[in-house]
């Protein structure tokens, strides 16, 4: 197995997931675990949604599941099946607003 370099090989190593404000970095395996292009496809299992504001900027990542019945609407996963850290950047959103 070959040595990355950058972003991707320290993103390998994380052993827990990190929220980042609004933002998820993914544990290992989580990250393994993901599917790709959550926004454009209906494929089961776990998917990394980005929430873009009413300026397109990216502010929010949620992790959903679709599966059996939910695999048209898929449910918001709330922590982590590998590592159990919490995943709930939406609890930072609702901080804000009462600030």
């Amino acid at each position: 197995m070959s040595q990355g370099n950058g972003d991707g090989a320290a993103k390998c190593r994380i052993s827990t997931c990190l929220i980042n404000g609004r933002k998820i970095e993914p544990c290992a395996a989580l990250a393994q675990s993901l599917e790709q292009d959550a926004e454009y496809t209906t494929r089961k299992g776990l998917l990394k949604y980005k929430v873009y504001n009413h300026e397109l900027i990216h502010s929010q990542d949620l992790i959903m599941l679709r599966s059996g019945e939910f695999s048209k609407s898929p449910i918001r996963v709330s922590f982590c099946p590998f590592c159990g850290e919490s995943l709930k950047t939406w609890e930072a959103e609702a901080t804000s607003e009462q600030d």
